[in-house]
């Protein structure tokens, strides 16, 4: 199951909200299902130079997808750019791919966000991350607004 995370920044008016995880329509066999007639793939990779990359790994270098798949934050270094993007791992023959994202502000790539996990659920840890507004290391999450989504 999915999870909606908003984050608000402490020293002004920052928000953003993500829509983190997985729901029930990602199954592995859809993620690779390349010929899918939904554009299930480019509706949450958004990339066809990824997904061909990934196609060729698999149909042709035996690439198996991994299971920690999902929709992740990522943060830019360069200019504190906030948003979610579709990872997944690839592992292959000769080695293993995970996607590059680059950051629609600034075209630096993109980072995954730190995390911590627990039995339950995950937290991201804000604490390294400054405001793309305000610039203050000020970041937290908005518990009020958690949403499950599927």
């Amino acid at each position: 199951m999915g999870k909606s995370l908003t984050i608000k920044c402490k020293d002004c008016d920052y928000s953003k909200t993500l829509m983190l995880g997985i729901g029930m329509l990602y199954s592995p066999d859809r993620i690779v299902d390349f010929d899918s007639e939904d554009d299930f793939l480019l509706n949450i990779i958004k990339s066809k130079e990824i997904i061909g990359h990934m196609k060729k790994l698999i149909q042709t270098k035996d690439g198996i997808l991994c299971e920690d798949y999902g929709h992740k934050a990522y943060y830019c270094p360069e200019c504190s750019y906030i948003t979610e993007r579709f990872y997944f791992q690839i592992d292959y023959e000769d080695g293993i791919f995970e996607p590059t994202y680059n950051c629609p502000e600034c075209n630096k790539n993109l980072e995954i966000m730190k995390f911590e996990l627990d039995e339950a659920s995950w937290t991201i840890d804000f604490s390294s991350y400054s405001c793309p507004c305000c610039g203050q290391n000020s970041l937290v999450e908005d518990y009020e607004s958690i949403t499950m989504w599927d």
